[in-house]
């Protein structure tokens, strides 16, 4: 049964509580009127409890963690192709990656006088479409998933839910991609934003993956 339905129905028996406690009670004996209205109460409580908010707490941690697990696995996926197009496949501890800085520093790292080894992920993105294709289709999985949780579950938190839709907003907006120069920038600008957590408003780097604590809060 719908949450809003249930919600409804509590309301009606604890109105069909109140009328019946006031007219069935002899002599508008309104302690008793009282008690029956304190037992109807904690009889709701318990009915809300048990069919509502445990069964709605299960369901959003399931997809919670479903989101954060498929999150690090498409994000682990796009690092591993970062290092064939950047032709660094001899790292082998992707998983060192994950972490903010650590991409930060190992992308932004020279290997060329003039080039660091994002720029080579850029040139390697721009004349290897299949590559591409794959990268495009990660992030077309993280936007379903993120879709998956904004539709399943009610978020209550707006600043969530706000960040999620933008989120996806920006993925949906990559999906459209080519593989020509202005394109590829503007791909990688996003990317190095999300694994790297730099904020283009500010300028400024974040410490902490900032889709991963508002999946936290899901």
């Amino acid at each position: 049964m719908p949450k809003k339905k249930i919600l409804l129905l509590l309301v009606v028996l604890s109105f069909g509580s109140i009328l019946a406690g006031f007219l069935t009670v002899p002599e508008r004996n309104y302690l008793l009127v009282m008690h029956s209205l304190s037992v109807g109460f904690v009889g709701s409580s318990i009915f809300y409890f048990f069919v509502v908010y445990i069964p709605e707490r299960q369901k959003r941690k399931r997809v919670r963690t479903r989101l954060e697990k498929q999150y690090k696995s498409i994000k682990l996926d796009c690092i591993h192709l970062f290092l064939i197009v950047s032709n660094s496949q001899d790292f082998k501890n992707r998983e060192l990656l994950l972490n903010l800085k650590e991409f930060r520093c190992f992308f932004n790292e020279g290997i060329s006088s003039d080039m660091t080894r994002w720029d080579a992920v850029a040139n390697g993105l721009q004349g290897y479409e299949y590559g591409l294709n794959e990268l495009l289709y990660f992030l077309r999985l993280l936007n379903e998933e993120i879709r998956h949780a904004m539709t399943t579950v009610d978020i209550h938190d707006e600043e969530v839910n706000a960040y999620l839709k933008h989120c996806s907003q920006v993925l949906s907006r990559m999906d459209m991609v080519q593989p020509d120069y202005d394109d590829i920038k503007l791909l990688c600008r996003n990317l190095w934003g999300l694994f790297t957590g730099f904020a283009f408003t500010n300028g400024g780097y974040k410490e902490t993956d900032v889709i991963q604590e508002m999946i936290n809060r899901i």
